[in-house]
């Protein structure tokens, strides 16, 4: 299950993407076993392009990636909150 929702916080867009996959760790691991040797990049080409685009318009796009556990601890999906500014036109 993905969850999405969109909210308006002050001048900023607040997306908040929830799923209760295995976890990433758990996907980590898993990626490890049928693909050996291979590196994810994506996180890292995420954080470089918000990072580029925070330079070129001088406002802060922040994100932030929590893992999800139910109440055993046990890895239970991912929850990425994403805030990007949001100007108002008239």
């Amino acid at each position: 299950m993905i969850k999405i929702s969109f909210n308006l916080l002050k001048d900023y867009i607040n997306v908040v993407v929830e799923d209760n996959g295995v976890g990433r760790e758990n996907a980590r691991k898993m990626k490890e076993q049928n693909r050996p040797g291979h590196k994810s990049m994506a996180m890292n080409i995420t954080k470089e392009r918000l990072s580029l685009l925070n330079k070129k318009a001088r406002r802060n796009i922040s994100i932030q990636i929590t893992d999800l556990y139910d109440v055993n601890r046990k890895a239970n999906g991912t929850k990425v909150v994403l805030n990007i500014p949001f100007v108002f036109v008239s």
